[in-house]
């Protein structure tokens, strides 16, 4: 049999205010616009959306937007997975109850999808915003033997803020900009370590190599642990920055970077992470829509344990702590 799938960027309805549909998430700023992989990872990064922008003239708006939290979520593994203890008065081990265990939370079923907020101004010199967001954690619990939840923290409220600015640097050539973003997150890592938000998030890392530190982070990020009972979230904060030069009207180039720090709980077995990326494009454009380019951009990744130990993974150790990649690009686009 032959399978075949259309994706689609965007889909949504704009109306006296009203936003509807499958788009960007209003949280976002910079999403890597002046680099060819960031644009392209940032594109495919959309979500439903339902948002009010009200506009107060002189450039500046306010957005409310209620947004599906499932594209926010740093989990695949199990809060609860098998540390026992024996239950009082009981030495089978089959009988042994789940201690909370510390690789980090397994989602339940969404209740309240992520509320998003920003205001923003946008005007001759450049645009700025303010952003912040709520994100519901939601513990799945411990299915055991039976498949049946048996414990579950409570439930937390996760959130982000962040800011942004875009220069228009005109005076230098026209079209030449420059972008500065910053994010903090608590317990909604997706914000502050996203391709949306250019923190670089697995998909970026994991475009780096296939290679053993950044293939990790798969199984390593989690939004939050359940840690004796209560959910535990991690606190990541992150920098962004790019800057675009016409040397002639057909022929740019550009220089970007991201750091990011993640911290873990403290209690838990996963990793504290800092990772960065910095790179180079020129992009030449010999008639209208057509665009040839190449990027050349370096990713690099440390990997702590709690302990402070560097992370060691592999049979042979092939991973010891800290990992890099060059990676290069080459893009041949036609726009219509």
């Amino acid at each position: 049999p032959r399978a075949s799938a259309i994706n689609v960027e965007r889909a949504f309805i704009q109306f006296a205010g009203i936003t509807a549909g499958f788009s960007a998430s209003f949280f976002n700023f910079y999403q890597g616009d002046v680099q060819l992989s960031g644009n392209f990872a940032a594109t495919a990064r959309s979500t439903t959306v339902l948002a009010y922008t009200a506009s107060f003239g002189s450039g500046f708006s306010a957005t409310v937007s209620v947004e599906d939290s499932m594209y926010r979520r740093y989990s695949n593994g199990d809060s609860w997975y098998g540390v026992v203890v024996p239950a009082p008065g009981i030495s089978n081990v089959s009988l042994q109850r789940p201690l909370s265990g510390a690789g980090g939370m397994t989602y339940a079923g969404q209740q309240i999808p992520d509320i998003v907020a920003n205001l923003r101004v946008d005007q001759g010199w450049g645009s700025a915003q303010i952003m912040g967001a709520l994100h519901q954690l939601r513990d799945f619990g411990y299915a055991g033997i039976t498949n049946v939840p048996t414990a579950k923290a409570g439930d937390k409220m996760g959130w982000a803020v962040g800011a942004g600015l875009r220069l228009n640097l005109d005076m230098l050539a026209r079209g030449d900009v420059l972008w500065l973003q910053g994010v903090y997150a608590d317990g909604a890592l997706d914000y502050a370590f996203g391709t949306a938000n250019q923190g670089g998030d697995r998909s970026t890392i994991s475009g780096a190599g296939n290679l053993a530190g950044t293939n990790a982070l798969n199984t390593q990020l989690r939004d939050a642990a359940v840690i004796l009972g209560a959910i535990q979230t991690t606190k990541a904060w992150s920098i962004a920055a790019g800057f675009r030069h016409f040397w002639t009207p057909a022929l740019r180039s550009s220089v970007f970077g991201a750091y990011s720090n993640i911290d873990q709980p403290a209690a838990s077995t996963l990793w504290d992470v800092k990772y960065w990326n910095v790179g180079v494009n020129t992009i030449w454009s010999p008639v209208r829509n057509l665009d040839l380019g190449v990027e050349v951009v370096y990713h690099n990744i440390q990997a702590r344990q709690q302990n402070g130990l560097p992370a060691v993974i592999g049979p042979s150790n092939t991973f010891r702590g800290q990992e890099g990649a060059w990676v290069g690009t080459i893009r041949i686009q036609r726009n219509f």
